[in-house]
């Protein structure tokens, strides 16, 4: 299945319709960020095994990385729980 956000909207909130209790889940993106981690985080917690494979720009180091979100999560990012979530995304 392919979901994009110019189609799907908000990418995680159309996961969520697909997500079942020990499923597995392969995504391949270029852009992710720990606060989208966070927000599906308690759906990827009743996963089987989540499997992220990384593109450009993701860690492209001509461009900042998204790793800590982008212009949209700046009120995440003020929060300042980035250790904590890298951490509990790192799992």
């Amino acid at each position: 299945m392919i979901l994009d956000n110019k189609q799907n909207g908000l990418i995680g909130e159309a996961l969520k319709k697909y997500l079942a209790k020990d499923a597995s889940l392969s995504v391949v993106t270029n852009r992710f960020s720990i606060y989208a981690y966070q927000k599906l985080q308690k759906e990827f917690d009743q996963l089987h095994d989540v499997r992220l494979l990384f593109g450009s720009p993701c860690f492209d180091t001509a461009t900042p990385s998204t790793l800590l979100g982008d212009e949209n999560e700046i009120v995440e990012r003020n929060k300042m729980q980035q250790k904590f979530i890298a951490k509990e995304c790192a799992k």
